[in-house]
């Protein structure tokens, strides 16, 4: 019996595609997807929907597609709204000559369609919470014509989510809360990879200039699952200074019940939001989260977190050492913590030392790897011709 002949080896790099859900502020997920577009300089970029205004300049500079969505009136300014269309356009994009397609996913990307001979690698955040976790408290939390539009919607919706898991050849969970999900919803097996935290934009105080420590911060998308509610509740009864920074569909009500100690500043500029962590006297994270990269931007700054013990900050987050845990996302819960937080002591160098083990040049090189070892199993179980190593390709950027 004659072995078959190993394929000839191609001597070209492989051509590599991110795609990412939308890119219409700058959160945790973007910043996440930045730094994944920055380890790969050559890839073509995929959105569904894009608004330049909201992204870093050089982002202009990258071959970037969008969907049909783009150039639908309203899709930019109410994005959440048209989640529906989502799958489609995911499916539309064209990604057939690619050798290794990255999906940046917090529902449906995983979705897009790869030929037999692409390697496709999904970068999970979370499977789509307003169809898997956070179902019944989104429902709960909607109006009655609301809920019977979204609720057979939603069940359509998993329907096609659950299919379309299938279509990644490896998922990456930015997490272990993550990665239950996926395996409990898709059934899928992951490998966790944790998001960057930038060290070069958020950093300690410079040593001429002492923080001022005179209030608490609270960093998050203004959405009834964050439970800013909850920390507005627990601030008016505390009576210390609060700035929220953020903004979001909840704002409006959220001034109407806080006091005259909290106020709000929503979106903040890159260069503005290092300050605001370095001045704070901690941030407050209220959300279970499937990872939270807020919590380790301020400790990136010294800042110690006031966290719910629950979810992605149990990852980050050393109690008594960064920070202070509470157990319930409730108004006295939180109470308690700021309490014993007061009588607390933290040193913004230990704090720092541990947002530094997150840092975005090992994020890359992990990503680096773990991309160049599938491809190359990938293209022998194919038995596709193997390719220059991608990291030998590309370099992980140091001025992250």
């Amino acid at each position: 019996m004659t072995t078959p002949a190993s394929p000839a080896r191609s001597s070209r790099a492989p051509k590599v595609a991110i795609v990412h859900y939308y890119l219409i502020s700058v959160r945790g997920g973007e910043r996440c997807f930045h730094t994944i577009a920055q380890a790969f300089p050559d890839a073509d970029l995929y959105s569904v929907v894009y608004d330049p205004a909201s992204q870093p300049a050089w982002l202009a500079k990258r071959r970037m597609t969008t969907s049909f969505l783009q150039h639908v009136p309203g899709s930019k300014k109410f994005f959440r709204q048209f989640f529906m269309f989502y799958p489609f356009a995911a499916e539309q994009f064209d990604l057939s000559g690619y050798d290794v397609v990255i999906s940046s996913s917090a529902g449906f990307m995983h979705g897009v369609l790869t030929p037999p001979e692409t390697l496709h690698v999904c970068y999970c955040y979370n499977p789509f919470r307003y169809a898997w976790n956070w179902y019944h408290n989104f429902i709960a939390s909607s109006n009655p014509i609301a809920r019977l539009i979204l609720a057979p919607l939603l069940t359509w919706v998993r329907t096609w989510d659950a299919g379309a898991s299938q279509r990644p050849d490896h998922f990456v969970a930015i997490s272990k809360v993550t990665q239950q999900r996926i395996q409990k919803y898709y059934r899928r097996n992951s490998d966790i990879i944790y998001p960057p935290v930038d060290l070069t934009q958020f950093s300690l105080p410079a040593s001429d200039t002492p923080p001022q420590h005179d209030y608490f911060l609270a960093f998050s998308e203004l959405v009834p699952y964050k439970k800013m509610d909850v920390v507005v509740a627990a601030f008016n009864q505390l009576g210390l200074k609060l700035i929220v920074v953020g903004d979001g569909p909840q704002l409006a009500q959220l001034k109407q019940m806080a006091g005259p100690n909290i106020s709000f500043r929503g979106r903040v500029a890159d260069d503005v939001l290092p300050g605001l962590y370095q001045n704070a006297r901690a941030l407050i994270f209220m959300p279970k989260e499937d990872f939270g990269i807020i919590p380790l931007e301020a400790m990136a700054c010294g800042t110690p977190v006031i966290a719910y013990g629950a979810g992605g900050a149990l990852e980050t987050v050393v109690a008594d050492t960064t920070g202070l845990f509470f157990a319930e996302q409730t108004p006295q819960s939180l109470i308690d913590a700021v309490q014993r937080f007061e009588q607390c002591a933290f040193d913004p160098q230990i704090i720092r030392a541990q947002a530094q083990q997150f840092g975005a040049t090992d994020f890359q090189q992990q990503i680096l790897s773990y991309v160049d070892e599938k491809l190359a199993q990938y293209r022998l179980q194919m038995e596709l011709p193997p390719l220059n190593g991608i990291a030998n390709t590309y370099l992980p950027k140091s001025n992250l």
